[in-house]
C-alpha cells in the first residue's frame, strides 16, 4: 500500500512511554545549555578578562561545549521517534505552545529591558524595521543565547515533510522502498575520508549546507599528532628546535 500523506505525526508519548535515559541526557544538555550562558557572562567581557571568574567562564564553556548541539539532536529525535498518533495541526499547536509561547515572551522582556527597542527605533523605514524583527525573531535570536531555540522551532516546522519524504519518493519511484530512499538521503550527507597507513576509510558526517558559489565539504582528514609541525614552522619563519639540537 502506498504511504499516507502527512495529515498526521506521531507525538512524544506521556507517562510510561517515556524513556529514561533521553530524559537523563536531556537533562544533562539542559544544564549544560544554561552553564555555557552563565559562563559566557564572563568570557565576553573586557572587564572580567584574565580573572578568576574568566577562567572559570572559560572552563564551563569547554566542559559544557556538547550541550547545545545534544539539545538540538534530541529534540530532533523526541520530535519524529514517537509511538502515538496526531493531527497536523494538534502536533504544531502542542509544539510550538511548548516552546515557541516561552521563546516569544523572552523576547518580548529582551526586546524592551535590554534597550534593542532603542536600536530597532533607530532602524529606518518600516521594511528595515519589519526585516530586523523578522531576522532577530524566527533566524538569529533577540538575544545571541536565544539563537539555537529559532533552530529547533525550524526543526519542528519540517519534521512531518522530512519524515514523508521518503513516502513521497517512493510515489514516484515505486521499485525503491521507502526505507532504501532514507539510506540515500542519509548517504548523502556521509563521507568518507582516507586514513594513514592501512587503516581502512572513515565514514564522518559531512557538511549539511550547500552552497553553489563557496562550495564546502570534508576535503582532508584531521591531522596526526605534529605530523604538520614542520611545515607550520617553515611557514612562520621558525626553525625546527628538535633538529637543531639532534
Amino acid at each position: 500500500p502506498r504511504p499516507p500523506m502527512p495529515s498526521s505525526i506521531s507525538a512524544q508519548p506521556a507517562g510510561s512511554g517515556r524513556n529514561a535515559y533521553i530524559d537523563t541526557i536531556r537533562g544533562w544538555s539542559i544544564f549544560g545549555v544554561v552553564c555555557i550562558h552563565f559562563a559566557g557572562s564572563f568570557v565576553t567581557f573586557d572587564a572580567f578578562a584574565w580573572s578568576p571568574s574568566f577562567y572559570l567562564g572559560l572552563t564551563l564553556n569547554q566542559v559544557f561545549n556538547f550541550a547545545v548541539p545534544l539539545f538540538i539532536f534530541l529534540s530532533g529525535v523526541l520530535a519524529g521517534s514517537s509511538k502515538r498518533t496526531l493531527s497536523l495541526g494538534d502536533y504544531y499547536r502542542s509544539r510550538l505552545w511548548r516552546i515557541g509561547f516561552p521563546y516569544l515572551l523572552a523576547s518580548i522582556a529582551s526586546f524592551y529591558l535590554l534597550k534593542h527597542y532603542a536600536e530597532w527605533q533607530a532602524v529606518a523605514g518600516y521594511t528595515a524595521k519589519f526585516m530586523w524583527l523578522f531576522q532577530r525573531v524566527f533566524f538569529f535570536g533577540i538575544e545571541p543565547p536565544l539563537y539555537f531555540i529559532p533552530l529547533i522551532i525550524e526543526l519542528y516546522l519540517l519534521q512531518p515533510a522530512l519524515k514523508a519524504l521518503p513516502g513521497w519518493l517512493n510515489r514516484v519511484v515505486p521499485a525503491v522502498s521507502p526505507a532504501r530512499f532514507a539510506l540515500i538521503l542519509t548517504g548523502l550527507l556521509l563521507v568518507e575520508v582516507e586514513q594513514p597507513g592501512d587503516n581502512p576509510p572513515l565514514t564522518i558526517a559531512g557538511c549539511p549546507i550547500k552552497f553553489t558559489g563557496t562550495p564546502s565539504g570534508i576535503y582532508a582528514r584531521p591531522p596526526l599528532l605534529g605530523e604538520h609541525t614542520e611545515q607550520i614552522l617553515a611557514e612562520a619563519g621558525i626553525a625546527d628546535a628538535s633538529k637543531e639540537k639532534s
